[in-house]
């Protein structure tokens, strides 16, 4: 059987963009080791070391180095030009594809916030996307987004029928699902960083993420007196001064009690998940929204946003709260802090999380619309 050659555009492997880098990783590593004898995979980008790092099974004749040049030029004549010189069947790309369409397209579109949530965004950053987006997806022969709510905004939106697009759900890396010893890792945190006995949230600075929010409960609650501490991870990468003012003013108020880092390395981030008490994500809007995910792997209890794509995360039961009712959001953190962890109940969430979002589902999704589409 003659391999299809699949040209994936990875241009966020070492960029911005953590979404999309964690999706691409886990989605064609799945590829990978699932449909090796179906696919010859092709990654376009500009960090041939970062690249390799991403995916184990890569090597250099399947690496295409990007050359840094304007979106423009890529789309229009870069990315159409590897198309025809690799002879490439699917292409596959986040939002955006070429304008020139010489190969069959396949198109992830992780979310349309900027349509729901006008206010937050100018009008011409809108109407640009919004006509990128759509032509993206008509173009498309295989149409992907990565949650329930976002293929129904899509629909709604950009008009493209809802019944034509799949979910490919972002996953959990396995390292959330493995055992670990708590006590030890918390003894080491502490030593790091100084955190213990703490709430957790994990995101990046911005004003839909809604830490204002959770400093608020924090403080009515009065939590720093009752010695529990308070532990923001995220990067200010759009300059929310609002917020960071709110959080410094915090950490100030509160010294040693509310910490906020930013930039931290991968096998860090793990072990502040693993060391926290309880994790908190009321977030106003999501594509998808991973980290509550991530911290119930990890058997955390976990209170979770229930607005947007965080609608389909039932599994979290009574902790799926509304954080627009801000009484209830409060109520729900004061019982959850009292309550004590149940084992049996993370091990139902955690065998609900390995079943819907493991990354070899998604790749099977893709591989059964490749299968549809191939000539």
């Amino acid at each position: 059987m003659m391999k299809q050659k699949i040209l994936i555009d990875a241009r966020c492997i070492g960029g911005e963009g953590q979404g999309m880098r964690t999706y691409l990783q886990g989605m064609y590593n799945a590829i990978h080791e699932l449909y090796s004898d179906r696919y010859e995979l092709f990654f376009a980008g500009f960090y041939r070391d970062l690249m390799l790092e991403s995916f184990p099974f890569l090597d250099d004749a399947h690496f295409i180095e990007l050359p840094q040049v304007a979106k423009m030029k890529l789309f229009s004549i870069v990315f159409p030009n590897v198309v025809k010189i690799y002879g490439i069947d699917f292409a596959h790309f986040q939002y955006v594809t070429p304008f020139v369409k010489n190969c069959k397209f396949i198109v992830t579109t992780h979310d349309v916030l900027f349509l729901d949530f006008p206010t937050e965004f100018s009008w011409s950053y809108r109407m640009k996307r919004k006509w990128l987006f759509k032509r993206a997806l008509q173009k498309s022969e295989v149409r992907l987004t990565v949650s329930n709510y976002s293929k129904e905004r899509i629909d709604h939106w950009l008009n493209i029928p809802s019944k034509t697009i799949e979910v490919t759900p972002n996953a959990v890396a396995s390292k959330f699902l493995e055992p670990y010893q708590k006590s030890s890792i918390q003894q080491e945190v502490k030593e790091k960083f100084g955190f213990q006995n703490y709430l957790l949230y994990v995101s990046r600075i911005e004003k839909r993420k809604n830490q204002q929010l959770l400093l608020k409960a924090y403080e009515d609650l009065g939590l720093a007196q009752k010695g529990i501490q308070l532990v923001f991870i995220g990067n200010d990468t759009l300059g929310e001064k609002n917020i960071t003012e709110a959080i410094n003013k915090a950490k100030n108020q509160y010294s040693g009690q509310v910490h906020w880092r930013s930039n931290v390395e991968e096998d860090d981030l793990l072990k502040i998940y693993q060391a926290a008490n309880l994790f908190v994500y009321p977030s106003l809007a999501e594509g998808f929204g991973i980290p509550p995910i991530e911290a119930a792997a990890l058997g955390l209890n976990t209170l979770c946003s229930n607005q947007t794509a965080m609608s389909d995360f039932t599994f979290f039961g009574s902790q799926l709260v509304d954080p627009t009712d801000y009484p209830a959001f409060k109520s729900a953190l004061a019982k959850l802090i009292k309550t004590n962890s149940n084992s049996a109940i993370h091990q139902e969430n955690r065998s609900y999380i390995q079943k819907h979002y493991s990354w070899n589902h998604a790749a099977q999704v893709l591989h059964q619309q490749i299968e549809t589409q191939k000539s």
